[in-house]
């Protein structure tokens, strides 16, 4: 079960090979970190933008391949007014 839920700027700093970042995921038992469709969403965004789209859509895919992306289930509760 994962246990860390990782923003947009951890994963880019994982990618960006921030040694405090990738060593302390590197402690952690593979499947404890995921991202959401919105982290994955905003990385594939910013890929885009970046001066060297192909190299950095690489490194986004390895990450993908990696680890887990939760995907958001919507459920609307109706209450009585």
């Amino acid at each position: 079960m994962a246990r860390y839920l990782l923003d947009t700027n951890t994963c880019i700093a994982a990618m960006r090979n921030q040694a405090t970042v990738v060593q302390r995921m590197a402690a952690l038992p593979p499947g404890d970190c995921v991202i959401s469709t919105v982290t994955s969403y905003e990385l594939l965004t910013g890929v885009e933008k970046c001066a060297k789209p192909a190299n950095e859509r690489a490194k986004l895919e390895l990450r993908f391949a990696l680890q887990s992306i939760r995907t958001f289930k919507s459920t609307l509760s109706s209450t009585p007014s």
